[in-house]
């Protein structure tokens, strides 16, 4: 992987999510190594524990798209860190329309990363510190597209015009309830269950929490031309394209 990194000129992984596009000559960068990397690694059955379909290996455009939601939406909606000089520190910014739910994952996985850095014997990427008075992150203000519906705060979100409601009315629920979590976790047996089991047993309890447009609302905004859909109409787009990451690309990468 490092090898990667280094061969494609970068000194370091850190994709630009903050300020720039997954089009960039830099971030496409970071794109062709990681989807070069995982097929190397994928191809080698070094996921083998995890039976994945390794038909998909050679799917670029949907490794890049895959790449892509990680990239720019996930962590897009995760970092957004202030560097405290005094301390070396990076002060966490909290995001008020984020979940509870959704925060203790991040910095569980944020922990767990770091507790993994270090017993590889690598450096921590940042030291993160929660301060009470921290201004919110300006994130905040940037609604992510492609997220589960229970990355908001239900109550922040039932604020929200029903317009932008409407955009979340497809997206799933990511994870049960907090008081379903043990230790501070998410129960391990959520993770192997089909989408129809866990909303039968997790979901449906932190969908009802949502208030989301009904059919005859979203057709009346879409009569009175208040409904937007031209982001849904970019995404299927998107979808439908090879992009950047295509095949062809990535042999030329190779060379």
């Amino acid at each position: 992987i490092f090898s990667g990194i280094f061969s494609a000129g970068l000194l370091e992984w850190r994709p630009d999510v903050i300020g720039g596009t997954p089009d960039s000559l830099y971030n496409r960068a970071h794109e062709l190594v990681a989807i070069r990397t995982f097929q190397v690694v994928a191809t080698a059955m070094a996921y083998r524990r995890l039976s994945p379909d390794l038909t998909k290996v050679k799917d670029v455009p949907l490794l890049t798209r895959l790449f892509r939601h990680y990239i720019y939406s996930v962590s897009f909606c995760n970092s957004d860190d202030e560097h405290d000089p005094a301390d070396g520190f990076y002060i966490i910014k909290p995001k008020t329309v984020r979940s509870a739910n959704a925060t203790a994952w991040v910095r569980i996985v944020d922990k767990d990363r770091d507790i993994v850095a270090k017993s590889n014997g690598r450096v921590v990427e940042r030291t993160r510190k929660i301060v009470a008075d921290a201004q919110p992150s300006s994130i905040t203000a940037h609604l992510p597209r492609r997220v589960p519906l229970d990355w908001f705060d239900p109550t922040e979100f039932n604020k929200l015009p029903a317009e932008l409601r409407a955009r979340y009315r497809e997206s799933g629920i990511a994870l049960p309830a907090a008081h379903h979590w043990v230790a501070g976790r998410v129960p391990d047996k959520f993770k192997i269950m089909n989408d129809t089991t866990f909303m039968r047993i997790y979901g449906a309890e932190v969908m009802a929490l949502y208030q989301l447009p009904t059919d005859e609302e979203v057709e009346q905004m879409r009569e009175n031309g208040t409904l937007n859909d031209d982001d849904e109409a970019e995404d299927d787009q998107e979808d439908d394209e090879d992009g950047p990451g295509s095949g062809e690309d990535m042999d030329q990468s190779d060379g």
